[in-house]
């Protein structure tokens, strides 16, 4: 006899990226931080603030000058010895290509304690939780291929790969041959096949998926925090953000699947 049942069955890891705010848990804060987060989702104003404030968002990203660079994903290695100074022009036509990647947040508060030079400070702060899924156009040709293992390995090297030097990119030749190397011998033709033919694609894919999220960590989230605490006059010297880019998520769905029920009689 078969009967449907509702079940969770376990689901592969994907890759994620987890971010908390650290903010000051002050009440005059809390409808700006509200607004910020639910207009978050909202591309068209998301785009809009970038572009507007465009020139602010250079000079205080400038650390970041990648972020601003519409071609940086596209230019060859010999051509980014040395990294061009963003343009507003520039960082407009990037932001034309900004993905929301932005679905929901959490909120928790701990008492902090802090220490300035010999005083003592307590604090309560609230911490605002974000995690986002990344989720590959390639993983439709993965299945296909029977190559899912092989991108969900992509995506682990690449999200990962931290720490480049001026003009370094993961899509590179370079590291798609120690890609490569790293998981020599290859036992399956069609799994090397499908790395010599997707690895740049996926990998560029993969951080622009990163930088899109950190356009909306910084240049808008945190931006729009800080301009709320200035708005009270109440400066706060320093507003943290925690990245973790080696998480795995589970995601376990709910699925109502067919089993056979067999019936057992007791013999007496």
């Amino acid at each position: 006899m078969k009967i449907e049942q509702t079940m969770y069955p376990f689901a592969r890891g994907e890759r994620g990226l987890f971010v908390e705010v650290y903010f000051p848990k002050k009440a005059e804060f809390q409808a700006g931080i509200f607004n910020t987060l639910q207009n978050g989702k909202n591309i068209k104003l998301i785009k809009a603030y970038f572009k507007g404030y465009a020139q602010k968002l250079l000079t205080e990203l400038a650390l970041y000058p990648n972020l601003f660079d519409p071609d940086w994903y596209k230019t060859p290695p010999t051509e980014r010895v040395e990294i061009r100074t963003p343009t507003i022009a520039g960082a407009r036509r990037r932001f034309d290509a900004y993905v929301s990647q932005f679905h929901g947040w959490s909120i928790d508060e701990v008492d902090g304690m802090f220490f300035k030079g010999e005083k003592v400070y307590e604090e309560r702060t609230q911490i605002i939780r974000l995690i986002f899924r990344f989720k590959s156009r390639y993983s439709r040709v993965a299945e296909r291929e029977n190559c899912i293992d092989v991108l969900r390995s992509i995506l682990y090297y690449a999200i990962t790969a931290r720490g480049f030097v001026s003009g370094e990119a993961v899509w590179d030749e370079a590291h798609k041959a120690q890609y490569m190397a790293n998981h020599a011998p290859w036992v399956d033709d069609a799994k090397r096949e499908f790395v010599e033919k997707h690895f740049t694609a996926i990998a560029r894919e993969t951080i622009k998926w990163t930088d899109d999220c950190a356009l909306f960590i910084f240049a808008y989230l945190v931006r729009e925090f800080s301009q709320e605490v200035l708005k009270t006059g109440k400066l706060e010297e320093e507003i943290w953000v925690m990245s973790l880019f080696g998480v795995t998520l589970n995601v376990i769905k709910k699925s109502k699947t067919k089993v056979t029920i067999t019936e057992r009689k007791e013999i007496l």
